[in-house]
C-alpha cells in the first residue's frame, strides 16, 4: 500500500492514536509499521488475531504494565553500546572509583529494570496464546531468568553489588551480546509492547475482530470511529463494482471512509469499529482516493491522480490480485460530459473483472443505466418533510433521484430573486 492510500484513510492523524499507549519511541515505531504494512495471507492474519486475543484475555496486564521510561533508556542505550567494562585484569578497573561507580550504578539500573519486566511476564497466562507466540513470551522468561534477578533485587535492597557478582552479571552481559541475545530480546519487546497497546486500544473503543474470507463482505453496525456520535450501518455485498450516489453532505465520503477503514484494518489482522460477525475480504491490493487533491509535488492534477489510480488498481487486477478500491467523487475534476463518459466507462471495465471491489461514489445522475449481475448502486438516504430535505446518513440500495441541490434552491427563494 502506497502513502497515498493510508493518507486517504487518515490512518497517522485519526486511528493510530487510539491505539498508541506505546511507552517508548522505539515500541511506537513497530506499532507504525503494524499499521502501514497488511499481512499476506489469511493465515497470517488470523495468527496475528490469535496474539491479540491473547492479550486481551491478559487483560491484567493492559492497564498495570508500566516502567519508568527513564530507566528503560538508561538500560537501552548501556546495552546497545555494550563493551565489557570489566577487563581481564583487575588492576586499571579500580585505579579509577569513578569507572567502578558508573559501571556499577549501569548494571544495578539494568538488574532493576529487568526485575520489574520480570514481574508482568511471569503472571502471562500462556494458554491464551498460538504455539509460535507462546515460545516468543518463554524467550522473555528465559532471558531475564538468567540473570537470577531474585536474588540480586533483593541484595540491593539493603547493599550495593560486590565486585565477584558485578564482574559475573557483566560476564553474564557480555556471552549475551556476542551471541546477539541482547538485540532480539529488544526485538521482541518492542513486539510485544506494541501488540499490548493495541489489545488495550481494542478494548477501550469496543473494536471487534472480523471474519476472513477469499472475497465476501459483510459489516454490521459499522461506523467510523472519529465520529462523536456516529450513525451504524450495515452492508453487505457480493460482486465486484458498488456505484454510491447523494447529495453532498449526505455522508458518502465517511461511509466509504468508514468501510474502506474496517477493510484495511482487519486486513492487517487488527479488530474492527463494527459488531461481532463482521466478515471482509482478503485483499493484497488496495488503492484508497478519498478527498483528492492536486499533487503540486508531482505536477499531477486531480484528475491526472484519478487516472494513474485506475491504471495501478487494473493492472494489479489483472495480475491476479484480489483488489479493494474506492474512487470518491470519481472524475470531478473534469468537465461533466467527458466525467459521464468515462465513468460509465470505468464502472462497465470494472464489472468484468472478478478480483475485488470497487466502490465508485458520483452525484452525477443517469448512470443506474449499466446494469449487470457485477454492478450494485446505492445511495445515501435523504427524506423530504415538508419540502426540506433531511439526511439520515444511512446506506439504502438501489438510485437516488431526489434533486437535492434544485430543491434547497428553490427553498431559498433563488428562482424568484433571479427572476
Amino acid at each position: 500500500m502506497t502513502a497515498q492510500n493510508i493518507n486517504d484513510l487518515q490512518i497517522k492523524t485519526q486511528i493510530l492514536p487510539l491505539f498508541d499507549f506505546t511507552i517508548n519511541i522505539n515500541s511506537k515505531v513497530v506499532l507504525h509499521d503494524i499499521f502501514n504494512n497488511s499481512l499476506n495471507s489469511i493465515e497470517a492474519i488470523t495468527h496475528r488475531q490469535k496474539i491479540l486475543e491473547g492479550f486481551i484475555q491478559n487483560n491484567h496486564l493492559l492497564d498495570s504494565y508500566n516502567y519508568s521510561f527513564l530507566s528503560f533508556n538508561k538500560a537501552f542505550n548501556y546495552l546497545n553500546s555494550w563493551h565489557n567494562p570489566i577487563p581481564n585484569t583487575n588492576l586499571s578497573f579500580f585505579s579509577n572509583k569513578h569507572v567502578v561507580s558508573d559501571v556499577r550504578d549501569n548494571i544495578q539500573l539494568i538488574l532493576l529494570f529487568f526485575s520489574k519486566l520480570e514481574l508482568y511476564f511471569n503472571h502471562i497466562n500462556l494458554k491464551c496464546f498460538p504455539k509460535e507466540y507462546k515460545e516468543e513470551i518463554r524467550y522473555f522468561q528465559q532471558f531475564l531468568k538468567s540473570f537470577n534477578l531474585k536474588v540480586y533485587t533483593s541484595s540491593l535492597r539493603i547493599r550495593r553489588l560486590k565486585f565477584k557478582e558485578l564482574k559475573n552479571i557483566c560476564k553474564h552481559i557480555d556471552d549475551l551480546y556476542k551471541s546477539n541475545k541482547i538485540s532480539t530480546f529488544w526485538d521482541c519487546l518492542f513486539r510485544f509492547e506494541a501488540y499490548l497497546s493495541i489489545a488495550k486500544g481494542t478494548c477501550k473503543h469496543g473494536f471487534k475482530f472480523p471474519e476472513i474470507s477469499p472475497n465476501s463482505l459483510d459489516l454490521k453496525a459499522f461506523y467510523h470511529p472519529s465520529l462523536s456520535s456516529p450513525v451504524k450501518n450495515n452492508f453487505k455485498i457480493c460482486n465486484g463494482v458498488i456505484v454510491l450516489n447523494g447529495a453532498n453532505m449526505s455522508g458518502k465520503s465517511t461511509f466509504l471512509k468508514a468501510i474502506g477503514l474496517c477493510t484495511y484494518l482487519g486486513n492487517l489482522g487488527l479488530a474492527i469499529p463494527a459488531d461481532n460477525n463482521s466478515t471482509i475480504p482478503f485483499c493484497n491490493y488496495f488503492s484508497i482516493g478519498i478527498n483528492k487533491f492536486d499533487d503540486i509535488s508531482n505536477g499531477y492534477s486531480h484528475f491526472m491522480n484519478e487516472v494513474i489510480s485506475l491504471k495501478d488498481t487494473l493492472v494489479n487486477a489483472k495480475d491476479s490480485k484480489f483488489c479493494f478500491a474506492i474512487f470518491d467523487e470519481l472524475f470531478n475534476g473534469t468537465d461533466i460530459d467527458d466525467a459521464k463518459l468515462l465513468i460509465e466507462k470505468t464502472i462497465s471495465g470494472l464489472s468484468k473483472t472478478t478480483k475485488g471491489y470497487f466502490f465508485i461514489s458520483s452525484h452525477l445522475k443517469n448512470l443506474n443505466h449499466l446494469k449487470n449481475e457485477n454492478i450494485t448502486f446505492y445511495h445515501m438516504e435523504c427524506k423530504l418533510e415538508d419540502s426540506q430535505p433531511m439526511l439520515t446518513y444511512k446506506v439504502k440500495k438501489g438510485w437516488s433521484q431526489i434533486n437535492i441541490g434544485k430543491i434547497l434552491f428553490d427553498n431559498e427563494g433563488l428562482n424568484e430573486l433571479l427572476g
